[in-house]
């Protein structure tokens, strides 16, 4: 089992393929892949506040839902 994380600043949409092959490659039976997600009160959630990375998902019921959005990307 392994894990892994998506949607960091530096990921480009080749990330995904990327790890695809390495998963493949190093014989990962199980993993996970989830988005970044930054807790309130934290740096990430700060700087991510200030730049503008999110935005209010009109479609879900919970209003306090928030996605993340990464530059140049609809990835939510």
């Amino acid at each position: 089992m392994c894990g892994f994380i998506v949607g960091f600043d530096s990921d480009t949409p080749s990330i995904f393929q990327r790890q695809i092959d390495f998963i493949q490659k190093s014989g990962i039976v199980s993993a996970m892949v989830g988005m970044l997600q930054a807790s309130p009160v934290t740096r990430l959630f700060e700087r991510l506040m200030r730049e503008q990375h999110h935005r209010a998902r009109s479609s879900d019921s919970e209003a306090e839902h928030r996605g993340w959005i990464h530059p140049g990307k609809e990835t939510v």
